[in-house]
């Protein structure tokens, strides 16, 4: 047996090998027949092969001439289900999703296999040094093409596999992706130099044994590992997107025609001017590739964008980052879920996320790498930080000596890169401010980040950053209202003081007068101990309210109450004031005493200041039986002859907080008293012009 034939029989064992490996992975009925009906088509193409070499030039040959050239078409289809399948979650939507390609291949076949035996299609068969060449015309040249087209489909398949598959996953599929490219790329030699020589060589057909070889080798070790039957690769919705399998081919078919047009004006060979034109490109390319760190970062954010541009499903990310990420969350835990998220969906084996600083030096690290360390900071004046700001995106830093570039970030932020191991990092933006930046991290040096990781992770930066944002607004806000809250009760508690001072002042002044009768002074004592009973009572009642806002609730007879207040204010000592009573309610209320106490001292003083301490004050109460269950409400009515308000005073201020319409007031008193008769289950009216 000679070293063709040997080669031959391996290249015939090898295919059926990724059979046996599919298996004993147990997979799918369909995706084994599939796999069982590759491998046995390319075993009959190989056999096919094997036999022409050992037929050699005697008569016969043609028969099996005819079937070489037959036998491409059923290795094209086949190839072409193999790889639409491969890897992929479900073999019928695979199968589906790819049926208009394939019924357009195979009709194409069908049509040029009935025109196998036409003239101009084989020109005849040539024996040269132990060798085979089949001669070709015009439509055989044509079959080359559509031959060729089939394999840029078929690579376009591999591709997609790749390109949709996940991080990890992706990483498992990469030496079958490329051992199954090779053979591709031999295939489409030997096609695009048919072309132009109009004529197959058997010597190359049985070169493509050795990549054939290896991609067997691959598949079944693929299948056995797990790689194609765990990675579970979603059907695309696109049937050619972004492919750079058919960018790339159409550029070498391109660059052939134009190798043929230049032999026609040189005496060198196609074959020549393609070997002398690609040294040429091949040295021109890595010049530029190993100067210029730029470029390097163009090309691999081009390759990136392109060639894995369905890596990630986008709709479904943002719905996982909106549902995870919540500014109710707390700023500890929106840090938690963030981390969280970064590494599951980057497959990050580090995160680090600083903070800027209340001191606004610089940034903070609040989790991952670093954390442990108070004194690193990643100072805002630093080149990262820089960079960050003029940039507005993340940025892929692979630590490169001789990156021009970057080279200011390696030194003056190697202790900050290094503590956190950040291979990139993203800014947290809110606006012109960066609120903070975002590291991520891989151990496995084969497993790097590609610029498409970039752009996810860009839009997840932009909503932890706003999350982050809400979280310190809503802080900031509550810190606010404390503040307001505050002054609010500090306000009321001066009202109330204010309106304890008046007998008090009025005790004073009749002290200058009476201070020697006896029963003046029994009475100022009990006033004085009456006064500071209710100071100690509304400070208590203050505290409690501060502690719970719960009301104190009991049985007050309002009747009584209504005096004692009125008794308390010391009215009837004022010559220029009349005071009339009227306090026929005979019911009492459920509520809490101290606090209906206030809002009857609120409303009797304010009439008191609204008539200057002069006028007639009329206090009513009265039985009145409410709207619908029949039960019997208690009313109270204060009215004064004062000069009253104004209709967009009543309709528009009068019970908000600080306002008022006297010189010396605070505003609080109705707000208090709409407060308390509401936590009642009361209400408040008002009459005025």
């Amino acid at each position: 047996m000679t070293l063709r034939e040997t080669a031959l029989v391996a290249g015939m064992v090898a295919t059926l090998i990724p059979t046996a490996a599919a298996y004993l992975r147990h997979r799918s009925g369909a995706n084994l027949a599939i796999t069982a009906l590759t491998a046995v088509v390319q075993a009959l193409f190989l056999a096919t092969v094997w036999r022409l070499v050992a037929v050699g030039p005697y008569p016969g040959v043609r028969f099996w001439v005819y079937a070489l050239v037959g036998m491409t078409v059923p290795v094209l289809l086949t190839g072409y289900l193999f790889t639409a399948v491969l890897g992929r979650e479900s073999v019928g939507a695979s199968i589906r999703s790819v049926s208009r390609t394939f019924a357009g291949l195979f009709g194409v076949g069908v049509l040029a296999l009935l025109l196998l035996d036409f003239e101009g299609f084989i020109l005849g068969y040539q024996w040269k040094a132990g060798s085979g060449t089949i001669l070709l015309g015009p439509i055989g040249k044509a079959f080359l093409s559509y031959l060729l087209v089939g394999v840029v489909f078929v690579g376009y398949n591999l591709e997609s596999t790749y390109r949709l598959a996940g991080g990890p996953a992706r990483s498992r599929l990469r030496p079958v992706v490329l051992g199954l490219f090779g053979v591709l790329g031999f295939y489409t030699y030997l096609l695009t130099t048919g072309l132009l020589y109009s004529a197959i060589e058997l010597d190359g057909v049985i070169a493509s044994v050795g990549p054939l070889v290896v991609a067997s080798v691959l598949t079944a070790y693929g299948f056995l590992k797990g790689s194609l039957t765990d990675t579970a690769v979603p059907v695309s919705r696109n049937v050619v997107y972004s492919s750079f399998t058919a960018f790339a081919a159409a550029l070498y078919v391109l660059a052939m025609g134009m190798a043929a047009q230049m032999a026609s004006f040189t005496k060198w060979s196609p074959g020549q001017v393609v070997t002398v034109a690609f040294v040429l490109l091949v040295v021109l390319v890595s010049v530029v590739l190993v100067f210029s760190n730029r470029v390097q970062r163009r090309v691999r954010r081009f390759i990136d964008r392109n060639f894995y541009v369905n890596r990630y499903d986008y709709r479904a990310q943002w719905f996982r980052v909106t549902r995870t990420l919540s500014p109710a969350q707390g700023p500890e835990g929106v840090l938690e879920a963030a981390d969280s998220l970064l590494r599951e969906v980057f497959s990050a084996d580090g995160v680090t996320i600083a903070l800027k600083d209340r001191s606004g030096r610089g940034c903070r690290v609040w989790r991952g790498e670093g954390a442990d360390e108070p004194e690193l900071l990643l100072l805002e004046d630093s080149p990262l930080c820089r960079k960050l700001k003029e940039e507005r995106r993340a940025l892929l830093l692979p630590r490169q000596a001789d990156d021009l570039e970057y080279v200011s970030i390696y030194v003056e932020n190697a202790e900050w890169l290094d503590a956190t191991a950040s291979q990139v990092v993203a800014p947290l933006l809110a606006g012109q401010e960066i609120l903070g930046v975002v590291g991520l991290a891989r151990s496995h040096p084969d497993d790097r980040f590609s610029y498409e990781d970039l752009d996810l992770l860009d839009c997840i930066a932009a909503e932890v950053a706003a999350v982050l944002r809400a979280v310190n607004l809503a802080r900031e806000l509550a810190e606010s209202r404390e503040t307001e809250l505050f002054s609010q009760w500090s306000n009321m508690i001066l009202h109330d003081l204010k309106n304890y001072l008046s007998p008090l002042r009025l005790l004073v002044q009749n002290m200058k007068v009476h201070m020697g009768d006896p029963q003046f002074q029994k009475e100022a004592v009990e006033d004085l101990a009456a006064v500071t009973a209710r100071m100690q009572g509304m400070v208590e009642k203050l505290s409690g309210l501060r502690r719970t806002g719960d009301l104190v609730e009991g049985f007050v007879a309002m009747n009584d109450l209504v005096s004692a207040v009125v008794a308390e204010l010391q009215l009837h000592q004022r010559p220029s004031l009349q005071v009339r009573m009227d306090l026929a309610a005979d019911v009492g209320v459920r509520g809490d005493a101290g606090m209906l106490r206030r809002v009857v001292e609120n409303l009797i003083t304010n009439a008191v200041e609204a008539m200057g301490g002069k006028g007639l004050l009329s206090v009513q109460t009265r039985s009145e039986r409410t709207d619908g269950n029949g039960e019997v409400g208690f009313v109270l009515v204060v009215s004064d002859t004062g000069p009253g308000m104004d209709e967009s005073f009543l309709r528009e201020r009068l019970f908000r907080p600080f306002a008022t319409t006297k010189k010396k007031g605070l505003g609080l008193g109705l707000y208090q008293c709409r407060a308390v008769v509401e936590a009642h289950g009361g209400e408040i009216q008002v009459e005025s012009r």
